[in-house]
């Protein structure tokens, strides 16, 4: 899933990438370890289960407007 989310984010937010108001990282448990692969949108929070990437790229439009 990590790849993919690049690849989207790269090709749907090139601008937001390279002056960083967007940014990927891992980690290793995010306290939802029931629940796998999870997403999280900062500042908000949000927490996305196995998200759909096309629903994950609406997601992080709303958060960067």
């Amino acid at each position: 899933m990590l790849a993919e989310v690049q690849l989207a984010t790269h090709d749907a937010f090139p601008d937001e990438l390279a002056d960083g108001r967007l940014k990927i990282s891992t980690r290793e448990c995010l306290r939802l370890c029931t629940r796998d692969p999870v997403v999280r949108i900062e500042p908000s929070g949000d927490a996305f289960s196995d998200p759909d990437i096309d629903e994950l790229m609406l997601e992080i439009a709303k958060t960067l407007k």
